[in-house]
Order: C-alpha cells, then structure tokens, then sequence
C-alpha cells in the first residue's frame, strides 16, 4: 500500500513536450520545476542544451510560462529528421543547483502525416476556404464533373517589364542629371 500511495510522486524537475502543436513543425518542450517543499518554484533559472541527430548542441534558456505558475517554456524548430535531447539545468535564485532532466523524441514531419489513415475533412475544408476552392462530396462528384464546361477559370498572367524600357521613365533621369548639372554651374561649382 504504502508502494502505492507513493508511486505517482512526481519529480521536482519534471519535461515533456507540448502535444497540442505536434502537426505544426515547431516543438514546445515544458519544464516544470517544484521547490523542496514540492510547490511551484517561479523564480528559478533554466538552461537547456539541445542536441540535434548530427550532434551539434544548442544553448538555450526556456522562459517562464504565463499560464502556469512553475513552468518553463522552451520553443524550437528541428531542422533535421532524426533523435533529438534536451537536457534542462535548473537553478534557484541564488544561483544553486536544484538539478536537471533530460528528454528525447524523435523529429519525423512527415510520419504525422500517416498517423491517421482516415480522411481529414476539416483541414481540406480549411484549404478550400483559404484557396477559394471548394469541397466537394462524393455523391456530388459527377454533378460537378458535368459543371466544369459551364465555369468560368480565373487566368492570372503576370507581365513584368523591365522600368528603363519605358520612354518616360528616361525622359525624366535625363532632366534630373541636367537639372542638377545646370544648379550646380550656376552655383560655381564643379
């Protein structure tokens, strides 16, 4: 019993990663850091270094959160595929130790993309909305195959011409340099 009522204690310096945001490509790595008396601790320092998977490592302090009192937030954007650790150090206000963690994942973007197999109805109404698309039903499907001949496509052509092609455009360098030219003679100078 007694093994069981202390099992789940959690530990005074305590990382995970934030798994609200695992679809966009930055990782947010919380630290929560508890005082010797096992209550939040606000005013501590925590300095992490991260490891990439070729090995290069990153200093990088983790700001206090403003949600939640004694947790430390730390983002980042992995460049490479591949095992990535973070290990936070963890110091009082007075400068001592209070002790460090460690944490590790694995980066893979593309492996979020096959963990769910179903059909993802909500981003692709999001890209229709944002593209000026729409979805499409599968019932709908041959009603719409058989509208593409009445519907108007939008052609965007971009033309770009180069700015000293334009008669004006050098009508007016030309009076600029002989307005100064002309200043400058009547002024004595050079």
């Amino acid at each position: 019993m007694v093994r069981w009522l202390i099992a789940d204690v959690p530990k005074r310096i305590q990382m995970k990663i934030d798994e609200s945001n695992l679809s966009n490509r930055s990782v947010r790595v919380l630290v929560d850091v508890k005082g010797p008396d096992f209550r939040s601790l606000d005013n501590a320092t925590v300095s992490t270094v991260i490891v990439s998977p070729s090995g290069k490592e990153t200093l990088a302090p983790a700001e206090a959160s403003s949600k939640i009192s004694g947790q430390y937030e730390l983002s980042l954007v992995p460049k490479e595929k591949g095992i990535y650790s973070v290990t936070a150090t963890v110091n009082d206000a007075d400068g001592s130790l209070l002790g460090t963690s460690q944490l590790g994942w694995i980066h893979d973007p593309d492996a979020v993309e096959f963990q769910q197999l179903g059909e993802n109805t909500s981003a692709l109404e999001q890209l229709a909305k944002q593209t000026g698309g729409e979805m499409i039903a599968l019932d709908q499907l041959e009603s719409f195959v058989q509208s593409l001949e009445s519907r108007k496509v939008p052609i965007t052509e971009t033309k770009t011409e180069p700015l000293w092609h334009q008669g004006w455009i050098i009508l007016i360098s030309l009076a600029c340099i002989c307005g100064e030219w002309g200043l400058r003679r009547r002024n004595g100078l050079a």
